[in-house]
């Protein structure tokens, strides 16, 4: 007897369909928050975050100016 016999008989109505919920689910990512960092414009400079990848294994020689003398 094969699992396939089995399947219907083992797991509900409701089971299958969370199966198929949850196969057939979308894999994007999720949307942005609608909730952002909002900066005062009265502070002076500016406000900017971005990635450092001086650190990065992924990405072929990201040594910066500064960074670790030998490597």
């Amino acid at each position: 007897m094969s699992l396939s016999t089995l399947t219907p008989r083992l797991i509900s109505q409701a089971g299958m369909q969370r199966i198929a919920f949850i196969r057939f689910a979308s894999h994007a990512p999720s949307k942005t928050s609608p909730k952002q960092l909002q900066v005062d414009s009265n502070i002076p400079g500016y406000f900017s975050y971005e990635r450092d990848v001086s650190r990065d294994k992924r990405v072929p020689n990201p040594q910066k100016l500064g960074d670790t003398p030998m490597r």
